[in-house]
């Protein structure tokens, strides 16, 4: 879903060294308009995954099993294939914090229009009870990201330093027209099934709204792993201008 949700990889590649990543452009740390420029063009073969670096695909991201549940509502999806990361579009990328030789936070405003299937296993409230075990599909009109990370730095075995992220927070907006679709609601009460489905179907908005933040943090918990690949492969002086 996503967003989610987030393509924090983007990010460090709009200041990678060219020789590493030869379809970037190094910018200088405080230049936010070419950070953002950057970024655009580095998304999609980012997405494709750069063996070399051992960073795998982000889209289609594939992932096993998502946790959704809420107090009022058991859900779990397996199976999940998320799409859309490479079309996502950067509205703002800046270093903050900045020192020397590293900037101590990394904030990204990311906007991403992605879709999710899946299967299901539900039982709770969801606007109305529902309970149901299937296919799950969900269409996002638009997520915006805001994501800003703790950074730090270390020294490798070569002496030389690297970045390291310490921790993110996130924030997410989600815009009108999304869509959801569950098969197989209440599988021995079909008029039951078919006025649920009404409602989710009329309601997607406010359900993508109430599952999208632990769908998004799982796959932007994923996202992080792949940014920590390629800190741990490409050191300071060949990030920033």
């Amino acid at each position: 879903m996503e967003g989610n949700i987030v393509l924090l990889f983007a990010v460090i590649l709009c200041v990678a060294n060219s020789s590493t990543v030869p379809f970037i452009n190094k910018c200088k740390v405080d230049d936010s308009t070419c950070l953002v420029k950057s970024t655009q063009l580095a998304i999609p073969p980012f997405a494709a995954g750069i063996s070399e670096l051992g960073l795998n695909s982000l889209d289609p991201l594939v992932i096993k099993r998502i946790d959704a549940s809420s107090g009022s509502l058991k859900l779990i999806l397996n199976d999940v294939v998320i799409k859309g990361l490479k079309d996502c579009v950067p509205k703002k990328i800046e270093f903050r914090d900045i020192k020397s030789p590293i900037p101590g936070k990394m904030y990204i405003k990311l906007a991403c229009r992605t879709t999710l299937d899946g299967q299901y296993d539900m039982k709770g409230q969801l606007i109305v009870p529902i309970e149901g075990k299937g296919k799950v599909s969900v269409s996002i009109s638009e997520v915006v990201a805001k994501v800003e990370c703790e950074l730090s730095e270390k020294t490798g075995k070569d002496d030389k330093l690297y970045l390291n992220i310490k921790s993110c927070s996130s924030k997410y907006d989600f815009k009108p027209n999304s869509r959801v679709h569950f098969d197989n609601l209440f599988p021995d009460n079909k008029a039951l099934a078919q006025t649920t489905s009404e409602v989710i179907e009329t309601n997607s908005d406010a359900i993508v709204l109430e599952l999208g933040p632990p769908i998004l943090e799982t796959t932007l918990n994923l996202m992080i792993k792949n940014v920590k690949k390629f800190f741990d492969k490409v050191p300071v002086e060949d990030l920033i201008l």
